[in-house]
């Protein structure tokens, strides 16, 4: 289960960060709201430390393993060397696993370069690196690609919304299976704006079960509280268990984003506990019987990009 929940933070880290650096308040809001998410989804204790320049270290204490966001972000110790991260690729969240007796890694990296670009240099450098290509599932430059060794399992996972840079992440894990040297690929349907998967669902792998991802739209049984912005586009989508996140954009300004989510969750029962402002990045932090919801909006190419994030009691 923690996979899962690494995965959802470093989707909706980005947007964290940005207000929790702002000040000494951002910081203790954001490193709070977040502390609460993860120790109720995981049972584990978990000590987030948030600073000034956009990076945060989050630490379990059970294993102590960690995993460090933002300014704070470095490359793991046990990283193995054969697989590269991208050149000239900027590293915003690594964290490393030691779960159950296995060794894990997952990296997230963002660059100009294209899609495409990233999963040529990845089949080139893990084939002269004698990893085989086991799956693919790509369309349109976007999409993932799982390679495998004697001892690691390796998904290389890339997406990228019109006019942003490219978002990298990569999932490394030990394993103790036989390699096969079956290679299955998938093509995703030729029709523009068509998903690799049913309804633009997938489910993550590289050790993360019951994730389910959607690029835009919900999956089945979104919760209703979680709603979508009026007149705005879903980038993303993601559920796991009980933590739900929503990553959207619109041409309004967070002022009023802000606006609209607080009538809604107030007129629903929930209340705000947490309030940031620095400038045009904004956070809210909203309470009920139901759980803990986090929103936040910050500037955007676009207009506004905003995140949602949802622990369900």
């Amino acid at each position: 289960m923690r996979n899962a929940i690494i995965i959802i933070i470093l989707i909706a880290a980005a947007g964290l960060l940005v207000l929790a650096g702002c000040n000494r308040l951002g910081e203790k809001a954001g490193e709070r709201i977040a502390e609460r998410a993860m120790e109720r989804a995981t049972g584990e204790k978990v000590d987030i430390d948030v600073n000034q320049d956009g990076g945060a270290t989050i630490t379990h204490t059970e294993d102590g393993s960690v995993t460090t966001l933002g300014a704070d972000a470095k490359l793991p110790a046990g990283w193995p060397a054969e697989v590269p991260v991208y050149p000239g690729a900027e590293l915003i969240a690594a964290t490393e696993v030691n779960e159950e007796g296995n060794q894990g890694f997952h990296l997230g990296l963002k660059t100009a370069d294209s899609g495409e670009d990233v999963l040529a240099f990845y089949r080139d450098k893990m084939a002269a690196a004698g990893y085989q290509e086991q799956q693919s599932m790509v369309k349109d430059g976007m999409g993932s690609i799982h390679f495998i060794n004697d001892k690691w399992l390796l998904n290389v996972g890339v997406g990228r919304e019109k006019g942003e840079e490219t978002g990298i992440m990569l999932m490394l894990s030990t394993h103790d299976f036989a390699v096969s040297d079956a290679t299955e690929s998938t093509e995703a349907p030729a029709e523009d704006g068509e998903a690799p998967a049913e309804d633009g669902e997938a489910s993550a792998d590289g050790g993360s079960e019951g994730v389910t991802v959607s690029s835009g739209s919900l999956p089945a049984d979104w919760p209703e509280v979680l709603k979508p912005y009026p007149g705005g586009s879903i980038t993303q989508s993601m559920a796991s268990g009980n933590e739900y996140v929503l990553i959207q954009t619109t041409t309004d300004n967070g002022k009023t984003v802000i606006a609209y989510y607080e009538e809604n969750l107030k007129s629903r029962g929930w209340t705000v506990d947490t309030s940031v402002e620095s400038g045009d990045n904004l956070m809210r932090g909203f309470t009920s019987s139901a759980g803990e919801i986090a929103l936040t909006t910050s500037p955007a190419d676009t207009g506004t990009a905003i995140t949602l994030t949802y622990s369900k009691k």
